[in-house]
């Protein structure tokens, strides 16, 4: 397989320092396996939008609860968002906008989606 698409979470208050749009959560140390397919479940890639979308409003409905309930000291006011993503055998990361577009708004490497969160690459077989 040399591509998979589908959606990813892409958090709803970009950090000051990272990726624009960032990931809604960090890769896995290691994909799966180092194709289209690990890749892809190595950034959290989902294929069914609906039940991403549940996820994503269930989180922040949480997060917000536990908030109220002093838990949890804050969290963000956005919640993170699904857009279409297609991601590569090589790992490469496409993020296109939520209106259909054709060419992709943004392409990250490897190096980018690990290095936003501080990780190391993983290695080939």
């Amino acid at each position: 397989m040399t591509s998979k698409t589908g959606y990813m979470a892409f958090m709803g208050d970009t950090p000051m320092i990272g990726l624009d749009p960032h990931p809604g959560s960090a890769p896995m140390d290691t994909p799966p396996s180092f194709d289209a397919a690990g890749w892809f479940e190595a950034y959290g890639g989902e294929t069914d939008l609906q039940a991403l979308e549940r996820e994503l409003a269930d989180d922040h409905r949480a997060r917000l609860e536990d908030v109220a309930s002093g838990d949890l000291e804050d969290c963000d006011e956005e919640p993170d968002f699904a857009l279409p993503v297609r991601v590569e055998a090589d790992g490469t990361l496409h993020v296109f906008a939520a209106d259909g577009e054709t060419e992709p708004m943004r392409s990250y490497t490897v190096a980018d989606v690990y290095g936003a969160y501080g990780m190391a690459i993983p290695g080939t077989p």
